[in-house]
């Protein structure tokens, strides 16, 4: 009897040991992913008036800057509902819409009670996009949702190209567009992949894994 509950309590310990090493997650592991996925189309930068003061109350997402701790001031992006990937706009939740049914408005009214709010996501230039300045091709970094870009927006359908009308898109605020590509704070042209993010990851880029350059990734030497 002894004997069996020694054996009992060694294989606990030793489980414990093993599996609590196993979960453990070194800085590197937060940015890493087996799964990447690209954009409907090029992202562009937000607010998207020259001068637009923030934080603004129009946000769909209203906390306070300071809510959302270090780096929520700058690494933040808007995920447009018409997405259909799960990592970006939750499953069964519907578009914004508008306040009279129709298909377009000043306002559109988008429900954030299904988890759209604050969720962390990773994204990257693809590491051949030009755009991006050489340190970020391929950088892995990890960004808030803080914003939605609703298909129904007039200012969206106006756009020339129009923005956030189909497929997976997000914008990125314009002070990491300016980070990321070295340019101005106007622009829609940044090929992004996305993929989920671990919850705990801190906000910005990866700080452990050196951008990949375009032939790292296509495999020559």
């Amino acid at each position: 009897m002894f004997r069996t509950m020694a054996s009992a309590f060694l294989l606990v310990v030793v489980s414990s040991l093993f599996f609590g090493g196993c979960i453990r997650k070194s800085p590197s592991d937060l940015y890493e992913s087996n799964s990447w996925s690209s954009m409907a189309q090029p992202a562009t930068r937000f607010p998207y008036y020259p001068g637009e003061a923030e934080p603004r109350s129009s946000r769909a997402c209203h906390d306070e800057w300071s809510a959302f701790g270090p780096g929520g001031q700058k690494y933040f992006v808007a995920v447009a509902d018409t997405s259909t990937s799960p990592i970006l706009w939750p499953s069964g939740l519907a578009q914004c819409t508008c306040p009279n049914g129709g298909s377009v408005c000043e306002m559109p009214s988008c429900d954030q009670s299904q988890g759209v709010c604050r969720k962390k996501i990773k994204i990257r230039c693809k590491a051949t996009d030009t755009t991006c300045k050489p340190e970020f091709r391929g950088r892995t970094i990890v960004v808030q949702i803080r914003d939605i870009c609703p298909k129904r927006h007039r200012v969206n359908q106006d756009a020339n190209p129009q923005n956030c009308q189909g497929g997976d898109h997000i914008d990125i605020y314009r002070d990491l567009y300016t980070e990321m590509t070295g340019q101005g704070t106007s622009g829609a042209n940044l090929n992004l992949e996305f993929s989920d993010a671990d919850q705990s990851a801190p906000l910005g880029p990866d700080p452990v894994t050196p951008a990949q350059t375009p032939s790292q990734t296509s495999g020559q030497p």
